[in-house]
């Protein structure tokens, strides 16, 4: 018997936004409701990226879907000025899809297609840090597939190549010069995604997952220069641009009690390295115009997650969860 799971959500979060960079919790509804703490307790097809040493445990092949929408708002505030700034308030799109099959009691195979991470953010067009930004959007998607191997009844393992895809947009105005500049490109990256999931007993369970880190070479773009007025001669009106984002690797521990048959609870800690995201460059392969470089000073975060399920009937599951997601910018910064 096949298995069908639709979910959709909005989610008006700006503190999830902020908090763990521009990662995203809502690539699973289930674990969304657990507060992310679903690595060791996950039994849907969503595993294939919480952890893929699960998939092999599912009972039948499955499909899970789903759709959130993410709304967030951040406020500037100018401490010497007095002046405050508000982004403008847009809604996120985030979609997943995670498709399983048991091919026998030892194997099974997947493909999951998620958005780990994306952002959008939108300034006014006058405010007072737009030098820096006006606008700027990321947006990635990752194809995984994925194979899982049951080495006794108590020890799995899964492992999936991860294709990422990705698009930034970049606006901003340059310096005095009122010349706006606008910059699109997108590219794509390797990386990878592995999973172990251990019984000590019937009751407890353990997880131990890695994320790999992705470099997304972003060489296919194009920059745009305008309100030129006297830079004419200065800026170009196009030009080729070329950018690369390095989005970080996710180390998680995860923990589960089932502490009678219809509650179980789930503990979990994520470290992920958000250092290695330290710069946005945009270069211009054909010349003329001097590397764009804008600094990004993240330190890498650790997460906490704790979630409770209980399990009303067939047909019926509440679950809540808390979570503290440490914010990889530990000094103010823009």
């Amino acid at each position: 018997m096949k298995h069908f799971l639709l979910s959709a959500g909005l989610i008006l979060s700006g503190v999830t936004a902020l908090a763990g960079g521009f990662g995203r919790n809502e690539t699973g509804q289930k674990a969304l409701g657990l507060g992310g703490a679903f690595s060791a307790i996950g039994r849907d097809a969503s595993v294939i990226y919480f952890n893929p040493g699960s998939l092999v445990l599912l009972d039948t092949s499955s499909i899970s879907l789903g759709f959130t929408a993410v709304s967030s708002n951040t406020v500037f505030n100018n401490v010497r000025s007095g002046e405050q700034s508000r982004t403008t308030q847009g809604i996120l799109p985030l979609g997943y899809l995670y498709a399983s099959y048991q091919l026998s009691h030892k194997f099974a195979a997947g493909l999951g297609i998620n958005s780990p991470y994306a952002y959008t953010t939108e300034w006014d067009e006058m405010w007072e840090g737009r030098s820096i930004v006006r606008k700027s959007s990321f947006y990635s998607i990752y194809l995984q597939p994925t194979l899982s191997y049951r080495i006794t009844d108590r020890f799995s393992v899964g492992a999936g190549l991860v294709y990422g895809m990705g698009q930034i947009n970049f606006d901003r105005q340059i310096g005095e010069t009122n010349v706006d500049f606008m910059a699109e490109a997108k590219g794509s990256g390797l990386g990878y995604n592995i999973g172990v999931l251990g019984s000590l007993d019937e009751f407890v369970s353990f997880s131990i997952t890695y994320k790999s880190a992705v470099k997304m070479k972003l060489d296919d773009g194009e920059a745009t220069f305008g309100n030129l007025g006297p830079f004419q001669n200065t800026y170009p009106a196009k030009a080729k641009v070329k950018s690369s984002i390095d989005l970080p690797s996710t180390l998680s521990v995860g923990l589960t009690d089932r502490i009678s048959d219809k509650v179980s609870m789930a503990f979990e800690f994520n470290l992920t390295s958000w250092s290695v995201y330290d710069t946005l460059n945009f270069e211009f392969p054909d010349g003329g115009q001097p590397t764009t470089s804008r600094a990004r000073v993240y330190e890498d975060a650790m997460a906490f997650r704790a979630g409770i399920q209980y399990r009303h009937d067939s047909l019926t599951t509440i679950r809540g969860g808390l979570f503290y997601d440490e914010t990889p910018l530990r000094d103010v910064f823009l």
